[in-house]
């Protein structure tokens, strides 16, 4: 799908241009060492790596993935990207995934389908891929793909359609028909973000799509029966259920740009979908969270039902500070393949700053990332530091690695959603004075000097505090001595509470 704003807007950008020299500082910072600070303020590594060996340099991006199973030693993922570096017009690319020795090997992507001209002749996005039996003026396809169409230069006017193939390599054949979905108004969004999972081998499925006209976003659902595209039956738009889901700022929920899944086992729908609002810095237009969720289906085939979280992908656990647009892996009908508590994912992850997009890439991780580790490495993604600091790696240190400072005005900062922080890293005689800053408030001031030397041990720590959206700073503070040395400040890692979900 094309570039979007907080809500899901389409962003109106259409070429973007970049100076040899802007271009040059753009790759050569994405190659620094990983002790010095990236021109966006996030130090990497990170905990989570980019799918398909895709590294950052070129100025492409990858996004918004459908990922099938085919059988245990196979597996594609379909996904958007741009063709033609520096311009940002979407089409929709491939891979496949051969099971190696246990490993997973990805092919070299290729491209599965582009604008063309008319409804979809902007961008061509947004693919969900799902198996059934479609009969297209007498020829017995074995392969639908939902996708989103624009022909409008500012974005608006989405509409969903639909192209099948013999293999689900393709070639794909857009529908005469298309859009499949439409929507009249030309001033709205539209219709578009397909997902779908298969009611049978026959060309019946649940279409999930999200809408945004005068009354705002929703996710609508539509039972079809594409057996026969001379007379396809779309069905009855039904509006999801919102019940259950949570914003991170307790606000009304907005249920748009979700993948869905369904666990034949349990006969449960899950959900992952995009968690609001976004952040008010660069890249504003993507979150910096996930949400996984699950309803019952027979009670939600009734246009009812409450969704119950399973939980958050956050930058905490991704080491990135954006997390977007995303979906399971499921099997050619769209049925989630592991079950309820060993599913897969293939999630958006981004940088922030400038040229964020070009830094859009896809990674893949598990259900256990839902409940995953608190802990913040000081070289990950989320960790913001200002100042002079150097490093201070072990490995008796969480992740080998550690940041010092003696500076003043060094200071680092993160922001978390829970109800409290802790700060670790060194204590001993050459240690210092540090100062723990919540939203902007001094809490604590902390000494981490003592007779005795200890590394990855806990330096202060802050509970209690309102549940929701909080940033802390650490900072280096001048003792309370005038003239006598200050020492130095080793921070390891920093650890978020979360006491109301037992953290």
């Amino acid at each position: 799908m094309p570039i979007r704003d907080a809500a899901g807007h389409r962003r109106p950008v259409r070429i973007l241009l970049v100076s040899l020299v802007g271009l040059a500082i753009l790759v050569a910072s994405s190659f620094l060492a990983a002790s010095l600070l990236r021109r966006d303020g996030w130090a990497g590594p990170v905990p989570v790596a980019a799918a398909f060996g895709d590294t950052e340099g070129e100025n492409h991006y990858n996004y918004c993935p459908s990922y099938l199973e085919i059988d245990e030693n196979t597996r594609y993922m379909f996904y958007c990207r741009n063709p033609v570096s520096d311009i940002i017009s979407d089409s929709i690319f491939w891979r496949r995934a051969d099971r190696i020795n246990g490993e997973w090997v990805w092919s070299e992507q290729q491209e599965a389908l582009w604008p063309g001209e008319g409804w979809d002749s902007e961008h061509v996005c947004d693919p969900e891929v799902r198996a059934g039996s479609f009969r297209v003026n007498g020829h017995e396809y074995g392969w639908a793909m939902f996708f989103l169409g624009c022909d409008q230069k500012d974005y608006n006017h989405n509409q969903v359609g639909v192209a099948f193939s013999d293999s689900v390599e393709g070639p794909w054949h857009k529908w005469a028909g298309n859009p499949l979905v439409p929507y009249s108004g030309r001033r709205f969004w539209g219709v578009g973000q397909p997902s779908a999972t298969a009611l049978d081998e026959n060309g019946r499925l649940v279409l999930y799509y999200t809408r945004c006209d005068a009354t705002g976003w929703m996710t609508q659902y539509r039972i079809l029966d594409l057996s026969d595209m001379d007379h396809p039956d779309l069905g009855v738009e039904t509006t999801l259920p919102v019940d259950g889901l949570t914003e991170k700022d307790g606000s009304g929920v907005i249920l748009n740009n979700a993948g869905f899944a369904l666990d034949s086992a349990t006969n449960r729908l899950f959900a992952i979908r995009e968690r609001h609002p976004n952040e008010h810095v660069d890249a504003t237009i993507i979150p910096t969270e996930l949400q996984v969720a699950h309803i019952d289906a027979v009670v939600l085939s009734g246009g009812e039902g409450t969704w119950t979280v399973t939980g958050q992908v956050t930058p905490i656990r991704t080491g990135y500070p954006r997390n977007h647009n995303a979906g399971f892996l499921t099997d050619p009908l769209g049925r989630l393949v592991g079950g309820p508590n060993d599913f897969e994912m293939a999630i958006s992850i981004a940088r922030t700053g400038p040229w964020n997009l070009w830094t859009y890439r896809l990674a893949i991780v598990g259900a256990t990332i839902l409940h995953g580790e608190n802990r913040l490495d000081d070289r990950s993604q989320a960790v913001r530091f200002k100042g002079i600091w150097s490093n201070a790696d072990a490995e008796d240190y969480f992740l080998g690695t550690a940041r010092r400072t003696d500076k003043p005005g060094a200071s680092l900062r993160i922001a978390f959603v829970g109800t409290g922080v802790q700060v670790y890293g060194d204590r001993g005689p050459e240690g210092g004075w540090g100062r723990l800053r919540i939203d902007g408030e001094p809490v604590l001031d902390f000494n981490t000097r003592s007779n005795e030397s200890a590394r990855s041990v806990m330096q202060a720590e802050v509970r209690n505090l309102p549940e929701g959206p909080h940033e802390a700073m650490v900072e280096w503070q001048e003792g309370p001595d005038p003239g006598k040395d200050s020492g130095e400040l080793v921070v390891d890692y920093l650890r978020v509470l979360d006491e109301s979900a037992g953290g």
